[in-house]
């Protein structure tokens, strides 16, 4: 009765090991067959990811929201919010980003001259700087606190069509290079 005992338990035992060893061998063959395989140089792989910004004031008293955004076709947006220093050094290529991965210098490819301009960013909201008791530091908006409508109606050419929108992209960089140009700011003072 022992040795039969035995040899049921030594056979639940290799069946066990067996069936232990066929299931790890199914999932790793299956999950070798899974793996996305991306080929490099043949095809490019389009990016999601942009740098943009809004002109609402974020809860750290910045007059601009620095945003990295995600934006699938068919997706809703992910908006990120990073820091004005991140955003330079992301458009600069001076710090890894999944919106600039190959780490371009965007100021210097679009000859923006000036990469501070995002400091004149609230500008286009305001008449005066808001947060100011001391000193008014004036800006290039036709109302207090909202530009006119038409300085609106020359924002939207940037995808801003209210102050909550997120102007990113290709966006971004075509405002910086207009906002470099002081016939666009004079423009855009007149109201068009």
């Amino acid at each position: 009765m022992y040795f039969a005992h035995h040899q049921k338990m030594k056979f639940k035992g290799n069946y066990m090991r067996f069936n232990f060893v066929a299931i790890l061998l199914v999932l790793c063959i299956s999950s070798a067959y899974s793996q996305d395989i991306v080929e490099f140089g043949h095809e490019q792989i389009e990016n999601h990811y942009y740098l943009g910004f809004n002109l609402i004031p974020t809860t750290s008293g910045s007059m601009v929201n620095f945003v990295e955004v995600r934006a699938e076709p068919g997706r809703n947006k992910q908006v990120r919010s990073i820091t004005r220093e991140s955003f330079l050094s992301q458009l600069a290529g001076r710090q890894y980003s999944k919106a600039n991965p190959d780490g371009r210098n965007y100021f210097e490819d679009h000859n923006i001259s000036n990469p501070f301009l995002v400091d004149s960013l609230w500008k286009l909201r305001y008449a005066e700087y808001p947060y100011m008791a001391n000193q008014t530091y004036k800006g290039w908006a036709g109302k207090p606190g909202i530009p006119s409508a038409d300085q609106l109606e020359m924002l939207q050419v940037y995808g801003i069509n209210r102050m909550s929108d997120i102007c990113y992209g290709d966006d971004v960089i075509n405002l910086l290079k207009a906002l470099d140009s002081g016939a666009w700011i004079a423009k855009y003072k007149r109201g068009y």
